[in-house]
């Protein structure tokens, strides 16, 4: 092949790839036309619409309840609500006393217990011990502690 032929196939590629990149950019902007085209946009509107309606049909054939309109919130809690308490040196060696404080504070404004080990023994032997209380007032989440022979002391005012 001589260079003069090289040089002829050369100048002719880029036009083919100006063409080829021309055509695809047509494509691109008649597409984009097409759906900016009213026509287009009702009929994709009229199956959205069609789609809905067999669906919403579907569930009232099958007899599924409709959601609700509003979830309704629960009842605002008066006073201290207990959510966890534990007693020990941390929540690996300790026990569980949710229920037992629950049953102490909760519905309280106010309410305070000494911390010893007759809460639920001794869990961690030669340890310094925590009562440790999480709780809520209103919406509102706490916590409190108090180390072994101390008084815990919680309110919601």
């Amino acid at each position: 092949m001589t260079v003069s032929t090289r040089a002829a196939r050369a100048r002719r590629r880029p036009s083919a790839l100006f063409f080829g990149l021309t055509a695809a950019v047509c494509i691109c902007a008649a597409s984009s036309a097409f759906a900016q085209h009213p026509e287009y946009q009702r009929g994709y509107r009229e199956g959205y619409d069609q789609g809905f309606q067999q669906g919403y049909d579907r569930a009232m054939r099958e007899n599924r309840p409709s959601p609700p309109a509003v979830v309704p919130m629960p009842p605002q809690r008066r006073g201290i609500y207990v959510l966890r308490a534990w007693y020990g040196d941390g929540e690996r060696r300790a026990c569980d006393l949710t229920g037992r404080m629950a049953r102490h504070f909760n519905g309280r404004p106010s309410q305070s217990v000494e911390v010893t080990n007759q809460l639920c023994g001794d869990p961690a032997p030669g340890e310094r011990k925590e009562l440790v209380v999480e709780y809520s007032c209103g919406a509102e989440n706490r916590r409190a502690s108090a180390f072994e022979h101390r008084t815990l002391s919680i309110s919601c005012y």
